[in-house]
């Protein structure tokens, strides 16, 4: 019964960093890279006369919560690789 448990434990534990890994690439590789581009992208309409101030503080906006997340998903990762430390009776976090 104890075996099942740990086993349990330590799939969750796999599947929470699998998880938190995927949101952080998903941030890096993505959502913060168009965030920026948009930032861009309203800065020369602005500068063409095309956009808005409004435009531009919206898209800045949106890029510093994007770049937020990404630092909550660092830290995720982190959290999580520790929870499968522990779980698979590690005491250091460092990945092997």
């Amino acid at each position: 019964a104890m075996r099942l448990m740990v086993e349990g434990d330590v799939t969750a534990a796999r599947a929470g960093v699998v998880g938190a890994i995927a949101r952080l690439d998903a941030l890096r590789d993505q959502i913060v890279p168009r965030a920026q581009l948009a930032v861009e992208s309203a800065l020369a309409a602005y500068a063409a006369g095309r956009g808005t101030l409004v435009g531009v503080i919206e898209a800045a906006t949106s890029l510093w919560n994007s770049r937020s997340e990404l630092v909550m998903a660092e830290t995720a990762v982190a959290q999580s690789r520790s929870r499968l430390a522990r779980a698979v009776g590690r005491t250091e976090t460092t990945p092997p």
